[in-house]
């Protein structure tokens, strides 16, 4: 075996393996200068005055004495840097591990934090949702007092809770459709009355209630409703598919962000949806609208429909009051039966109206009336006097089959088109 074999040099990468320290390195490397100089000195000491005698071997040797020393001072200086270098690198090192140490600590306590505010969040949704379901529990019991006890458990928990109150709105909604039953009115006023107190926003949009509950959906599908009043409510969305409106259903300043749907709703001491906003599409189609003649604002006076709306088949008792309505978008009377005539003097449609095949019976009011696109009339039968003083038609007009049971006026009314031929005898 060889000697390099038996005497193998060190792994700086082994396990154990120590590299010498700069400050051994450092002196090391002083002494073998300074042991270099002095050899150095000595050298020229004896070569300098080689051969010389006296006074001419003293400046040379003299020489040799100043080069070791300054040979020396160099080497000290050297050393002493070495020295100074070695003591910075090591408080930098010092300081590095204390700030990852400090790092690390930071982030440990961090991670504890978080899991410690984690499991707190996971106790605090679990109690909420223990609450929540006691009070659900409680408000289907069979008896009155335990039954408004959950609603007001259910409205505390919703009012700490803003992520919860879709989920009670939705076990409100769902109480009143429920199956309707006398001995439960009082039940299901409050709960009317607790979502129209929290959907009410205030006379300021800047600074709404405290009690508000913005950006909730109602589902009230099918559901007995009795004297709903949502004057000045906001909800995001709005859903009656077949739902009984039972004595007079406000909806005065009403407004709906998302789409609002009626089919087949049955209104059956009328509707007052004056100055309502309906940001979206808006379905009645199929609705039955029946109101007291002592009601001045029943019906849709001033009210803004800004999506699609469709009041296809729709069947008014009583007169259909649509005054000073504003439609931007299209809308759709199509099959629909007027009853007690309908009045929308003033009113503007800046999308497409469609009143094909509807029947209005008894004095219709269009005064004033302004079509901004297609004004269809087609197969509409009017068995009563149809008034269109001062009425514009700005796109395309159309009375085809229109049937005039009695009179019909046009004075003033302007077509920025010919006239449709159907109305040739009522514009002379």
């Amino acid at each position: 075996m060889s000697d390099a074999a038996s005497d193998p040099s060190p792994d700086p990468t082994a396990a154990g393996y120590a590299a010498p320290s700069t400050a051994r390195v450092a002196l090391l490397v002083a002494l073998l200068l300074l042991t270099g100089a002095a050899a150095g000195a000595a050298t020229l000491w004896w070569t300098g005055g080689w051969g010389l005698t006296g006074a001419a071997a003293a400046g040379p040797r003299a020489n040799a004495v100043w080069t070791g020393l300054a040979t020396a001072t160099a080497t000290g200086g050297l050393l002493a840097l070495l020295l100074r270098w070695r003591g910075q690198r090591t408080a930098e090192a010092v300081l590095d591990h204390r700030e990852r140490d400090l790092a690390q600590r930071r982030a440990a306590e961090a991670h504890q934090t978080a899991e410690r505010r984690r499991a707190a969040a996971a106790a605090h949704a679990d109690s909420v949702e223990r609450r929540l379901s006691a009070a659900v529990d409680q408000l289907g019991g069979d008896r009155d007092p335990i039954r408004l006890g959950g609603l007001n458990t259910l409205e505390r928990l919703a009012t700490a809770h803003p992520d919860r109150r879709q989920d009670v709105v939705d076990v409100l909604c769902a109480c009143l459709r429920a199956p309707f039953d006398t001995g439960e009115f009082a039940v299901r006023a409050a709960v009317q009355r607790v979502l129209t107190r929290h959907l009410r926003p205030g006379d300021d949009p800047a600074a709404p209630a405290p009690d508000f509950w913005p950006d909730l959906d109602l589902d009230l599908t099918g559901a007995h409703l009795i004297d709903l009043d949502l004057t000045g409510c906001r909800v995001r969305a709005i859903t009656c598919d077949n739902a009984v409106f039972e004595g007079r259903a406000v909806l005065r300043r009403t407004r709906v962000g998302g789409r609002a749907r009626f089919r087949a709703a049955r209104f059956l001491d009328g509707i007052s949806a004056r100055g309502a906003r309906f940001h979206a599409a808006a379905d009645f189609r199929d609705a039955e609208f029946d109101a007291p003649e002592d009601w001045p604002d029943a019906g849709f006076r001033a009210a803004e429909f800004h999506g699609d709306a469709t009041f296809a088949r729709a069947a008014f008792t009583a007169e259909a009051q649509f005054r000073e309505t504003r439609f931007q978008s299209d809308v759709s009377f199509d099959r629909a039966v007027f009853a007690g005539g309908a009045a929308f003097t003033c009113a503007e449609f800046r999308g497409s109206a469609w009143f094909g095949g509807a029947v209005l019976t008894g004095p219709v009011d269009l005064g004033g009336t302004r079509f901004h696109r297609h004004a269809r009339f087609c197969d509409t039968t009017f068995d009563g006097p149809a008034v269109f003083t001062g009425a514009h038609f700005d796109g395309f007009t159309d009375f085809e089959s229109v049937d005039f049971r009695d009179t019909a006026t046009f004075t003033e009314a302007e077509f920025a088109a010919d006239p449709p031929p159907e109305l040739t005898d009522y514009l002379t």
